[in-house]
């Protein structure tokens, strides 16, 4: 968990994580405050945060674990090894096929 932690904060996973927060976070402001926005009205200021943290943190772990794992299965393709060289070969031999 660490580890996905760690990468969340890294550049190219936080400019890909605002850009769709930024995204999704309008269309949910647009979508859950329609009304005070058409009327004129006062908006609630924490859901439209919250519109757009929300996004922000599933883009981030998602691509954080993302990463995480494919580093994880290319760390046990290379431990494991096959003898041919194959990695369909090494990857039942280390039981993932």
């Amino acid at each position: 968990m660490k580890k996905v932690f760690a990468v969340i904060l890294t550049p190219r996973i936080a400019r890909s994580s605002v850009r769709i927060a930024l995204f999704v976070g309008t269309l949910l402001n647009l979508i859950n405050q329609i009304g005070p926005l058409l009327n004129g009205s006062d908006l609630s200021w924490v859901h439209v945060f919250l519109n757009y943290l929300v996004p922000y943190c599933v883009a981030s772990y998602s691509a954080a674990k993302n990463e995480v794992t494919k580093s994880i299965e290319k760390s046990n393709v290379r431990r494991c090894g096959s003898h041919d060289g194959t990695v369909k070969i090494a990857l039942a031999t280390c039981g993932f096929l």
